[in-house]
């Protein structure tokens, strides 16, 4: 994305320097040691098997009309002493599969996810033993809840506020902007291949959208007036 951006912006002797350099021959080390280990170079192998295990899983399930842990645990016994390589190829197959075969309950497990993850509170509340035990932690428990659930909610309200202010003021934003833009928009549309995370995922950008929203709405001048205010 680096690199495009200097090509976009005609600067691209900037990015030829001694740090982005070693960079990219750190990037390289790191590949051929993936490669090495694993048989292949990618970016992530946690993507397909989380795939394989929430969504698919949850898509196959609704299709055959099986639990979702029966379902959970065939494939389990499935990928049972298979290298990470072959992990991945069964994972994208299954994919391809059903995007082809099982697109009606694939697309209704997707948006669940994506509502679920919306709207939901931080599942880590609910797993600490700190708000275990007396009546007291337990309603400490939900209102903690209820103040994540609203902060995931005002997360994702502020992605697509910030993605309408791009549409319509893109034309004089930094392309720079766009680039941090897309992690948190990047987020939210993979959120849906999981399910039970509520802001496990936002929680960590949400100052980066703070920031983001802040700096395209300052060219709105309704807008850049209440944020100065």
């Amino acid at each position: 994305m680096l690199i495009i951006l200097a090509v976009y912006k005609k600067q691209l002797k900037s990015i030829v320097n001694v740090p982005f350099l070693l960079s990219l021959v750190l990037m390289g080390v790191q590949i051929t040691a993936m490669y090495k280990t694993y048989g292949k170079a990618t970016p992530s192998f946690i993507d397909k098997t989380t795939w394989y295990f929430y969504l698919g899983a949850e898509a196959q399930a609704a299709y055959t009309g099986i639990t979702l842990q029966d379902e959970r645990a065939a494939r389990s016994e499935m990928l049972e002493g298979k290298s990470w390589k072959e992990i991945s190829k069964l994972s994208t197959q299954d994919l391809l599969r059903q995007l082809r075969d099982n697109k009606k309950y694939l697309i209704q497990q997707y948006l669940k996810n994506e509502a679920q993850n919306t709207v939901g509170a931080s599942y880590a509340i609910w797993k600490s033993p700190l708000f275990a035990g007396s009546h007291f932690r337990k309603i400490l428990a939900h209102v903690l809840a209820f103040v994540s659930r609203l902060q995931n909610v005002f997360y994702v309200l502020l992605v697509l506020a910030s993605l309408w202010l791009f549409g319509v003021q893109y034309r004089k934003l930094n392309p720079a902007v766009l680039i941090l833009f897309s992690i948190p928009l990047y987020l939210i549309f993979t959120s849906g291949i999981s399910f039970g995370q509520g802001d496990r995922f936002n929680l960590v950008f949400f100052p980066l959208i703070l920031i983001v929203f802040a700096y395209v709405g300052s060219f709105v001048p309704r807008l850049k007036d209440w944020l100065t205010d």
